[in-house]
């Protein structure tokens, strides 16, 4: 059982690290709400990790399940929230290229 629980911290120390390179590399000031999100769940991911593994400790796979899964879903619901404010700059981005159109036809008497 040791080392289960040693494989599993490395696994999530090593997962922990991709993430925070993931989000450490997300631009500054560029969907601040995303990134307040990440910061959020690096700041909980100790205590995430912890219980973790006093569940994996107790041998209580159903509550080492229900964190991980609880964690796949704050990781979903940030997921939501990019793809949202992605098709919000995409939204900005087409109607300032359509104004800018427009705005190119009244120059060129089009």
């Amino acid at each position: 059982n040791l080392v289960e629980l040693d494989e599993a911290a490395r696994g999530f120390g090593d997962w922990q690290l991709r993430f925070d390179e993931v989000r450490t590399a997300l631009p500054d000031q560029t969907m601040t709400a995303i990134t307040e999100q990440l910061d959020i769940l690096s700041g909980d991911l100790p205590r995430i990790l912890s219980r973790y593994m006093d569940a994996l400790r107790e041998d209580d796979e159903t509550l080492a399940s229900s964190v991980l899964a609880d964690l796949a879903t704050r990781l979903s619901d940030i997921e939501d929230l990019m793809v949202e404010s992605l098709a919000q700059i995409q939204t900005r981005v087409a109607d300032r290229m359509a104004d800018t159109q427009r705005s190119l036809g009244l120059v060129l008497g089009s």
